[in-house]
């Protein structure tokens, strides 16, 4: 007979924006688990909800288990017990045991302690439901052992759920409880019933994805009505409308079939009630109230002109050993003026980009909407005539800091966003606020990341250093080297694990960076195009490696110039003028960026290098012929390492 296991966490309320990774960092631990300790099972679930985190294992046999994975990666998730290894169990045992460490391991900084420093998670812990089959499993987490009940929804079925068997999960929590614990099942009812609700008020639903995932996250059976706002209210900026209902309020706004915005919006509930009216009206008066405010600030603020608002930045602090936000937007004047150079941006466009990029902190919208920065600055630089360059500008100023998926490529949006990154990082340099581990309250990471993305998504060959050097010039303090260097390290730091994040070999960045390398594109293309070559790769190390391992034999001064007279073999004077021709191409090659064809142009000399390895002696007895030929060696290794140092490669 099939043993079905099952396991339920239930808590109080956990965050929604947590919600899916801390219950997929639980649920793989599980699986990872049953690898180490040879568990075979037919099929897995996981069930997720605001108020439980469950799993349920369909096993194919109930043997006793003392076989592990030899695998040292999965080995090292546990510490195994040597009795372990020499004494089968029931698989009940290690059952206990992996749902003990899953809990343990789950990732996350934000961990709340629990009656003692062995456990901690984010929200109090109420109940563990553990069974296999029919029986209750012994399992005690946060000193609470395991039972075979659990709880309905908390508003429409406040009771215990009693489960004589595990094959009861999920369906009599959705037949008493009013739950739905399958995650995706309840996105999937909260998507038909918004296209149910559309339909009825002859509208269309953009959904918004993340929306979407905090909303599943915020339910356990969910519902769909339908609020309204006062048409007036459309008047208001399309972009602010959204953002009242769907980042305050939680809500989705509905649109007409020619795009534009209809005054309803779709709100998702965790409760079916009688009483549907008092929820839409309690989140139509807060719509209300916002959308109220919003008006009175735009009308107040449209009185002056954006520019207007730029001396007032010298009553906003930027950082108290720096100055004020009025200071920092004149050193963004004088490096956007230098960056746009290499954007090549509209100088007049850049410059004013730069002034009014800030002007719109001092406004009373993103006073009482703080969260609207950028957004409103660029609605009142329309508002006020200004050029499109510049509104976008404004606008995407903050993409990045806000994850947006979006890189600017307009030349005076990143004029603009590489100026203020930088000016960032080098004032908090300058004044020792360096991130270190973890920490890192000026999102410097995030903004060496920015200007990494934007250099190279648009090709921008500008020189690292020279570029901190110029923001480090326009801050108010000494111009220190050690500053430099530390900015510039934190930056290529940040570059190593942005490929390491895509999958790039640690080799190849490594040997790359080693070069040092003052253009972020060049480091870019190399990185990529020595990439891209796989079996020849192997067989370019395997040439450097015999080149280098003859060198390093070598205790002697070696020439600089190679002396054609005393080539007197066959193959070391096939290999020089080889080399000739290959060294000529190369150069060619490497002037125009052409890192791929360099490589495989040395390729070429594999055959000449071979031959000369075979049919030469290399260490003859007279030294001018022996040093001639190392020399030879040695200026074909400097042609690999004008690439890359092929010696981090090995």
């Amino acid at each position: 007979m099939k043993k079905i296991f099952l396991f339920e966490l239930r808590t109080e309320e956990l965050p929604a924006d947590i919600l899916r990774d801390l219950s997929e960092s639980f649920f793989n631990n599980f699986k990872k688990l049953l690898i180490v300790y040879h568990i075979k099972y037919e099929k897995i679930f996981c069930f997720t909800t605001p108020r439980r985190l469950a799993i349920k294992l369909y096993l194919l046999s109930n043997e006793n288990y003392y076989s592990f994975s030899k695998e040292k990666k999965i080995i090292s998730l546990v510490k195994l017990n040597e009795k372990e290894k020499k004494n089968p169990k029931k698989v009940i045992y290690f059952l206990s045991k992996i749902i003990n460490f899953s809990i343990k391991k789950i990732i996350s900084s934000k961990l709340m302690k629990w009656d003692s420093n062995e456990y901690r998670f984010y929200r109090p812990v109420r109940n563990i439901l553990a069974l296999l089959n029919k029986e209750i499993i012994d399992i005690k987490l946060f000193n609470i052992s395991a039972t075979r009940t659990t709880t309905g929804h908390l508003l429409m079925h406040n009771q215990k759920i009693t489960l004589t068997h595990a094959k009861e999960y999920p369906s009599l929590l959705k037949k008493e409880g009013k739950i739905i614990p399958d995650y995706e099942e309840r996105k999937k009812i909260i998507l038909k019933k918004m296209l149910k609700k559309t339909k009825k008020i002859n509208g269309i639903c953009k959904i918004n994805k993340n929306l979407l995932e905090e909303t599943t996250s915020l339910v356990e059976w969910p519902d769909i009505l339908i609020g309204k706002f006062e048409k007036k209210f459309l008047k208001i900026p399309l972009k602010i409308l959204i953002h009242v209902i769907q980042k305050i309020q939680k809500c989705f706004p509905i649109y007409e079939k020619s795009n534009k915005l209809k005054n309803y919006f779709l709100i998702v509930t965790n409760i079916i009630t009688k009483n549907s009216k008092k929820i839409i009206f309690g989140n139509e008066t807060v719509i209300h109230s916002r959308l109220l405010d919003i008006e009175f600030f735009l009308k107040k603020d449209s009185f002056i002109k954006l520019e207007n608002y730029l001396p007032n930045l010298k009553n906003i602090i930027f950082q108290e050993k720096i100055g004020t936000i009025f200071d920092k937007t004149i050193r963004l004047k004088k490096l956007s003026e230098w960056i746009s150079i290499f954007t090549k941006a509209d100088l007049k466009d850049a410059i004013r980009a730069s002034m009014l990029s800030k002007c719109d902190l001092v406004t009373n919208m993103v006073f009482e909407f703080p969260e609207l920065q950028g957004i409103i600055g660029s609605y009142y630089a329309a508002y006020n005539n200004e050029s499109l360059p510049v509104i976008n500008a404004i606008k995407e100023q903050y993409y990045l800091f806000k994850r947006n998926k979006k890189i600017p490529s307009h030349p005076v949006s990143c004029t603009l966003l590489i100026a203020d990154k930088i000016d960032t990082i080098s004032s908090m340099f300058s004044i020792n606020k360096i991130p270190s581990g973890e920490k890192d309250p000026f999102s410097l990471k995030r903004a060496a990341l920015g200007i990494i993305k934007i250099i190279l998504f648009n090709q921008i060959n500008i020189n690292l250093t020279e570029l901190i050097k110029k923001s480090i010039d326009y801050i108010p303090l000494s111009n220190n080297k050690k500053i430099i260097f530390q900015i510039k390290q934190f930056i290529l730091n940040r570059l190593f694990n942005f490929y390491k994040d895509q999958g790039y070999s640690i080799k190849i960045i490594k040997s790359v960076l080693s070069l040092e390398l003052e253009k972020l594109i060049e480091i870019n293309n190399r990185i990529i195009e020595i990439s891209s070559l796989k079996s020849e790769l192997i067989l370019l190390i395997a040439i450097y490696k015999r080149i280098q391992n003859i060198l390093k034999k070598n205790k002697e001064k070696i020439n600089t110039t190679i002396n054609e007279k005393i080539l007197i073999d066959l193959s070391e004077i096939e290999l020089f003028h080889a080399f000739k021709r290959s060294k000529k191409i190369i150069n060619e090659l490497l002037d125009k960026k052409k890192y791929k064809n360099s490589l495989l142009e040395i390729i070429n000399l594999q055959n000449f290098i071979e031959k000369f390895f075979k049919t030469t002696i290399i260490y003859h007895e007279n030294q001018d012929i022996r040093l001639n030929r190392l020399l030879l060696l040695q200026k074909i290794k400097k042609i690999f390492l004008k690439i890359t140092n092929f010696s981090l490669l090995i």
